[in-house]
């Protein structure tokens, strides 16, 4: 049976984790068991994001026991467990928005990183692209979201309380990766996607950058015909792996 999978991007392609909820034999502190596995070699460029023995407590439950893993400049990392293992709440703490009840977290000085939930509430806002814009700070390309909605098939004025899951989705991939920041987390990303969209988003993740480079040619709106040159052509980005594709057909 596939799992539900959470992807994490540093803007390459790296070590899959795979994790499970520990069973009765586990011994004490073994938490969630992280296999690796790995395409290419490991990038030996120091970590961004560090989790060391992360515990945390649901309810008496035990959540999260002793998990731990990093992130580095040119990693893709997919955390692929059943439903209630800590996925998500894992990704939480990774971008600082959960308290562990004990364990360690660093990020790198000076570097960003977003989140995008499983069911993002666009409710407070009056517009998509005012949603998307409140994600932005000082510094970032003011226009890049209403590029990344346009990209998605949205126009940045529908009311958020009228979008269908997919919508809703799109506008809240468009928050995420405006800012273009050094990790992404991106909890199901692939949820109420349908497959134009989900293949933009393969190729948007496969960039060396995460935004539009006026060497290439604007990706395409998702829902439309997507030309299988556009999808293959060699040579537009660099041999990264083969990104959610790979993680699909892991899962």
């Amino acid at each position: 049976m596939a799992h539900h999978f959470s992807y994490m991007a540093a803007l390459g392609y790296g070590p899959i984790l795979r994790l499970r909820r520990p069973g009765p034999a586990s011994k004490p502190g073994a938490g969630l068991q992280i296999g690796n596995h790995s395409h290419q070699k490991a990038s030996m460029a120091p970590p961004l994001l560090i989790l060391r023995d992360i515990h945390l407590t649901f309810g008496g439950t035990p959540l999260l026991n002793g998990a731990e893993l990093s992130v580095s400049d040119g990693e893709r990392l997919c955390l692929v467990g059943r439903n209630g293992s800590g996925k998500s709440t894992l990704l939480k703490i990774a971008a600082g928005m959960v308290e562990m009840d004990r364990g360690e977290r660093f990020f790198q000085p000076g570097r960003t990183v977003r989140y995008l939930p499983q069911d993002p509430d666009l409710s407070a806002y009056e517009t998509t692209l005012d949603y998307v814009n409140e994600g932005l700070t000082e510094g970032d390309d003011p226009y890049r979201g209403a590029y990344l909605l346009d990209v998605l098939g949205l126009n940045g004025k529908e009311d958020p309380k009228s979008l269908s899951g997919g919508e809703g989705r799109r506008a809240a991939l468009a928050r995420t990766l405006a800012p273009e920041p050094d990790v992404l987390l991106l909890d199901e990303p692939t949820n109420h996607l349908d497959l134009p969209a989900i293949e933009w988003l393969e190729e948007e993740l496969k960039k060396p950058q995460v935004g539009p480079r006026p060497d290439f040619p604007r990706p395409p709106v998702p829902g439309k015909s997507v030309p299988r040159h556009h999808l293959d052509r060699p040579g537009r980005y660099p041999a990264a792996g083969q990104g959610i594709r790979a993680l699909r057909d892991l899962a």
